[in-house]
């Protein structure tokens, strides 16, 4: 083997080391989010750690968008090509999505109040447990991948739909109480909120996007320092939905999956991998098992200080 292609196969393992780094610390943040109000983590410190890790969701989405532009570009072109692959993608999640809303239904539905409309609104479109919302995001958008593909490869089009996202945002974060009723009723739903997501992930699945400059990272802090500027003027908001949050994730993302990392392998690396690997699973169950404890210890409380809860919280819903 050449040596040019055994930089190419190490680039991709740091890639892949890169973005299993990435879910892991997500899923954790999303375990922390889900469960921090079971462990006593309350307060301004909790709740500024809690508005960081909201870089998560969209890191997934991120990372999803990257991985189906692989998948999508690798499929030989045909008449059926996107039937083939919706076929492909679609089943497995509405699978999950059945599976789960069934089960949290089960769990959590008040039978004595219970109508259909109940069973519709509120434990089917989104917010029948931790993480529904997340599958009704996805189905949204890989039924219009394809679209958005399009959209993507036409640069000006590209351009005005990412400037439209960012002024979205925007509006979300400072003007939330002037949207209309609809928009503030579906809040985080809307396949629009998340478009700018899956045009990052495409273009970081292009091999020649450029290496993105370290000191991007610099940009990180204004996720808490935009949380705390909101919360001061006491403006109604969405937590995913504010423009830190926004230029956090993708430069998170960018930054580690395009520059890449160095390492040995090690328990370390094989324990992200591990995680990594298993983070749609940890994503559905972990609010199965915060429901569970808080069920079985319904007067206990771990303190945040020893940070012994989050850390249980995790390990049950990765194992």
């Amino acid at each position: 083997m050449n040596q040019v292609s055994i930089n190419k196969e190490e680039s991709i393992v740091r890639r892949e080391l890169s973005v299993d780094l990435i879910k892991s610390v997500a899923i954790f943040g999303v375990v922390f989010i889900h469960g921090s109000y079971l462990f006593s983590c309350d307060g301004e410190y909790w709740a500024v750690i809690a508005q960081c890790f909201h870089f998560g969701v969209p890191s997934f989405i991120i990372i999803w968008a990257m991985y189906m532009e692989k998948s999508w570009s690798k499929q030989p072109a045909s008449a059926g090509h996107w039937s083939l692959f919706l076929k492909k993608k679609l089943f497995p999640l509405i699978r999950i999505y059945l599976f789960w809303s069934l089960l949290y239904f089960l769990i959590t539905a008040n039978w004595n109040t219970l109508t259909v409309q109940t069973m519709i609104t509120k434990h089917s479109l989104g917010y029948g447990w931790s993480g529904q919302y997340f599958i009704i995001i996805l189905f949204q958008l890989l039924l219009l991948f394809p679209v958005l593909r399009w959209i993507y490869a036409r640069r000006s089009l590209y351009y005005i739909f990412t400037i439209l996202s960012f002024l979205l945002y925007v509006l979300y974060g400072y003007g939330f109480e002037s949207l209309p009723s609809i928009l503030v009723k579906t809040g985080r739903l809307p396949f629009f909120l998340w478009v700018v997501y899956v045009f990052a992930g495409i273009s970081m699945a292009k091999p020649n996007v450029l290496r993105p400059n370290l000191a991007m990272v610099l940009l990180l802090p204004l996720i808490p320092l935009e949380w705390i500027w909101v919360n001061s003027q006491e403006l109604e908001y969405l937590s995913y939905v504010l423009p830190s949050v926004l230029i956090g994730s993708v430069v998170l993302c960018l930054v580690l999956v395009k520059r890449g990392i160095n390492y040995k392998k090690s328990l370390l690396t094989d324990t992200i991998h591990y995680v990594g690997s298993r983070t749609m699973t940890i994503f559905v169950a972990n609010p199965l098992v915060i429901i569970m404890l808080d069920s079985l210890f319904p007067d206990v409380r771990f303190g945040c200080e020893s940070i012994f809860g989050e850390v249980l919280a995790y390990l049950l819903a990765t194992t």
